[in-house]
């Protein structure tokens, strides 16, 4: 939801503020699921922990739609501010949240904010815990220069631990730069 976003100016968003604007995940997550249902299309829907045990009707409304649901983390705090034993403890619990509530077990995961190259330790840890794959890497760069792609093409690869990455889709602009598709 809108309040999630600890990369405002103000920082997170306080009681206070989300009691006076309210949720829009309900409305949103509506609104794709009716396109979605529209067009004959399933999706996976990366829930936060919190979101998941609050919006505990629309969870199963999304499953019951034939989506799939997978992990967003707890909270939406970038991967590099953690630890790997934060990071480790984060997934397992969020995971464990989202599947009491949903009732299906979880696969998959999304990391808040993505995972640069920086990054790429979590991958491991999501392995660890169990989970069968992400969809978190986000190889770009905004100036022009190579990115390190985690297979040849840019596409999902299996990693040496087991877990399979599905990174997100970038393109190469004729300036060189690598911007998400």
């Amino acid at each position: 939801d809108w309040y999630h976003d600890a990369s405002r100016p103000d920082g997170p968003a306080q009681p206070e503020e989300i009691g006076a604007v309210g949720s829009r995940v309900r409305r949103n997550v509506e609104v794709l699921l009716s396109i979605l249902a529209r067009h004959e299309t399933r999706a996976t829907f990366f829930f936060l922990a919190d979101v998941a045990c609050e919006q505990k009707e629309l969870l199963r409304e999304t499953i019951a739609a034939g989506h799939e649901i997978a992990c967003h983390g707890l909270d939406h705090r970038p991967v590099g501010q953690r630890s790997p034993a934060e990071f480790r403890e984060d997934a397992r619990v969020a995971r464990a949240m989202i599947e009491e509530v949903a009732g299906v077990a979880v696969l998959g995961f999304r990391a808040p904010y993505f995972l640069q190259t920086d990054d790429l330790w979590a991958l491991d840890v999501l392995a660890e815990t169990g989970f069968q794959y992400d969809s978190s890497y986000m190889p770009l760069h905004y100036f022009p220069t190579d990115v390190p792609l985690l297979a040849g093409d840019g596409g999902p690869v299996r990693l040496p631990n087991g877990l399979w990455e599905f990174p997100l889709p970038i393109s190469r602009l004729p300036t060189g730069h690598m911007l998400p598709a």
